[in-house]
């Protein structure tokens, strides 16, 4: 992974330099197991990349807790959706059970 000039062997390196400061370094344990949670999850969810996206730890958790609560109300949508096409069939079979006696 190359940018302008720099060559990064990992994104360990890559997430130093770009988060990396002298009074604080972000190399911390807890940075980075934000930092993968973030990349897990924008990857798990398939909300991608993009041109924006998060750089610090605030934005990273507040992304990741984004996509948890998005995730969470597609598979309720989800679920309703089919409980309705499912109740639909069930009335259906019903009207058919009572055409047949």
């Amino acid at each position: 992974l190359a940018v302008g000039t720099n060559v990064w062997s990992s994104w360990v390196d890559a997430f130093e330099e770009v988060e990396g400061d002298q009074a604080q370094p972000a190399a911390t344990i807890g940075a980075r197991y934000v930092a993968c949670m973030y990349w897990a999850f924008t990857t798990m969810t398939t909300v991608g990349y993009g041109d924006i996206s998060a750089k610090s730890n605030v934005e990273r958790v507040w992304a990741i807790i984004s996509m948890i609560i998005g995730g969470l109300m597609f598979s309720g949508i989800i679920a309703t959706m089919q409980e309705t096409v499912q109740n639909m069939n069930l009335s259906k079979q019903a009207r058919q059970h009572k055409m047949n006696r």
